[in-house]
């Protein structure tokens, strides 16, 4: 016998129960009642964390790893970076191989921006180091 996947088996839960499932899933509640809508989100949402990679922890000690960066961020190992995100006070250390934010180590910035946020993000930009880019406006003739 088939096993159903979790996203079939929304298909079959009322809109009460996908509000449930939604606040669980964006952390947040909706005022949708539209059933194709929040079936599609939900199923997104499902899809994209069995497709994105779990981060690696970080079990080695500084003192094991080189003395550069995996990705040159011109920021000495041992540099914070703070910031405050939805209520929640971020702190990111720079280390010898990439970033560390609560025990768990990445090779970029704008990797954990993105594990913070959910979308991507340039990481120099997230946390204050470079200002964005200004949007270009097209020349009137």
């Amino acid at each position: 016998m088939k096993k159903r996947s979790p996203s079939n088996n929304l298909n079959h839960l009322s809109v009460k129960e996908l509000h449930t499932h939604f606040l669980a899933a964006f952390g947040k509640p909706t005022a949708s009642r539209n059933r194709p809508w929040l079936l599609k989100r939900l199923q997104t949402a499902t899809a994209a964390v069995k497709a994105a990679p779990a981060p690696v922890a970080s079990t080695e000690s500084s003192a094991d790893r080189p003395s550069t960066t995996a990705r040159d961020s011109g920021l000495p190992p041992g540099t914070e970076l703070r910031r405050t995100w939805k209520g929640n006070d971020l702190v990111v250390t720079v280390t010898a191989s990439g970033f560390d934010l609560n025990g768990t180590s990445y090779r970029s910035l704008s990797a954990v921006a993105t594990a913070i946020t959910g979308t991507n993000w340039n990481g120099h930009v997230f946390f204050g180091l470079k200002k964005r880019a200004p949007k270009r406006q097209e020349a009137k003739s």
